[in-house]
């Protein structure tokens, strides 16, 4: 057991807390930023992703209702990156990116999550902080076979046609 391990289903939460506003606001960021660029496939499959999350956060703000989580500086979370664990990382994304480069990075964004609430129930000292840990890193397990299955249907490259609105050479 790790010294530094969740010490009660509050401190739990108020992680989970974090990492579902973090998925649920990025990609619906990266929809916006999309749709400006008229990439409106890419921009629609990120959409369905920030909708998941927000359904993922109502669940997880139902279980909070009555409960006084903990409030934790930005230092005090246990992920070892600036930003939660699913949270996207926006420097993986281009603007004429494909559904397939899409779908990888969000899987790789739901992967690190499972990843990390496995972590924490392995660290737990408290049955029921294992317990919820594991059903949080279930929970992600679920949308990494979801996020797997769309990939099987996205084709081999998935790769967007020819930019119709190139960046013009500086005269």
């Amino acid at each position: 057991m790790s010294p530094h391990a969740i010490r009660s289903t509050d401190e739990l939460l108020a992680h989970a807390l974090a990492i579902e506003s973090g998925a649920a606001q990025g990609y619906a960021e990266l929809a916006d930023q999309l749709e400006v660029h008229n990439n409106q496939r890419v921009a629609a499959l990120f959409r369905r992703m920030a909708q998941i999350e927000h359904e993922h956060l109502a669940r997880l703000r139902a279980l909070i209702a009555d409960r006084r989580l903990p409030h934790l500086a930005p230092w005090e979370y246990r992920w070892s990156s600036a930003e939660p664990p699913e949270a996207p990382d926006a420097s993986g994304v281009r603007y004429l990116m494909s559904e397939r480069e899409a779908l990888e990075l969000a899987l790789t964004h739901e992967r690190r999550a499972a990843r990390f609430y496995a972590g924490l129930a392995d660290d737990a000292r408290r049955q029921d902080v294992r317990v919820l840990a594991q059903s949080f890193q279930a929970e992600e397990e679920e949308h990494v076979r979801l996020i797997e299955q769309w990939l099987q249907r996205a084709g081999a490259t998935g790769r967007p046609d020819e930019d119709p609105d190139p960046p013009g050479e500086a005269e």
